[in-house]
C-alpha cells in the first residue's frame, strides 16, 4: 500500500475491466458484484480482509461461494437486503433502485463520504412516495450522486449501467476525475477502447478504474504527477 504524499490521499480503484482490455460502460453488474464493491471499499476502510465463508445467510448463495465474504460482511453493517424468501438473486442485474439503496446505506457506515447536499433537485416524476426505494433515491439526489432521464423519469427497474454505477460511487466518496492529468498521462493511465473522452462517463470511469494519489483541499481534485 502507498503513502500518500503529504497533502494527497490515496485514492485506489475500484472497478476493474475485461481480460479483453474493453470497459463495457453499458453493461449491466450483478448483485454479488455490487457486493463485493462496496465491500471491497469498506473492508479496506476498516482493516479487515474478506474471506468466502459456508453460510452467507441466504439460500441461494453457495458455501464459499467467490461472494460469500463479501455479502456476509455487508449484511453485518445492514448494507445489503435479499429480495424475499431468503434469497439474495446474487447473479441477477442489480437495478438502478437497488443500487441507489445499496449506496445510501453503504454512505451511512463510510467513514470520509462526501457530505455536501444540494439546495434543491428535480423531483423524479416516476418515483412514487410509497415506492419502497423511494427514500434511498430522494437521498442520493439531495446528496448528488444520482440524475434521471431528459423525461424526467428516474427508471428504478432498469438495470444499472457500469459507467452509471461508477458516478454514483465517485459522488458519495466525493472522488471526481482530473482531467488534465488524465489527458496529459493516457499512455501510463488505464484507458479502454470503449469509453472514449467524448462518452459523458469518461471521467468517471477514469476515476474509478486508475488508483492514484490526489489532492482534495481546493475546488477540484488534483491528481498527484
Amino acid at each position: 500500500e502507498t503513502i500518500p504524499k503529504l497533502g494527497y490521499e490515496n485514492h485506489p480503484a475500484y472497478m476493474v475491466g475485461y481480460p479483453d482490455g474493453t470497459f463495457q460502460p453499458k453493461g449491466e453488474i450483478t448483485r454479488a458484484e455490487a457486493a463485493a464493491l462496496f465491500s471491497n471499499l469498506l473492508s479496506q476502510q476498516k482493516g479487515v480482509d474478506i474471506h468466502t465463508v459456508e453460510n452467507a445467510g441466504f439460500s441461494d448463495i453457495p458455501a464459499n461461494a467467490w461472494y460469500s465474504g463479501h455479502v456476509w460482511f455487508l449484511d453485518q453493517y445492514d448494507i445489503i437486503s435479499g429480495v424475499g424468501d431468503n434469497k439474495f438473486a446474487p447473479e441477477e442485474p442489480i437495478t438502478r433502485a437497488e443500487f441507489t439503496a445499496m449506496a445510501v446505506k453503504f454512505f451511512n457506515v463510510y467513514d470520509g463520504g462526501d457530505e455536501d447536499l444540494k439546495e434543491e433537485y428535480a423531483q423524479f416524476n416516476d418515483i412514487a412516495p410509497g415506492y419502497w426505494a423511494a427514500k434511498f433515491i430522494e437521498e442520493a439526489a439531495l446528496r448528488g450522486w444520482i440524475s434521471g432521464y431528459e423525461d424526467g423519469s428516474f427508471r428504478g427497474e432498469n438495470s444499472i449501467l457500469r459507467a452509471e454505477a461508477a458516478a454514483v460511487v465517485n459522488g458519495l466518496l466525493g472522488r471526481e476525475v482530473d482531467i488534465n492529468y488524465v489527458n496529459s498521462h493516457t499512455g501510463s493511465l488505464i484507458t479502454f477502447p470503449d469509453v472514449l473522452p467524448s462518452y459523458w462517463g469518461y471521467g468517471h470511469v477514469m476515476e474509478a478504474t486508475n488508483t492514484h494519489e490526489a489532492d482534495c483541499t481546493g475546488e477540484n481534485e488534483v491528481w498527484a504527477a
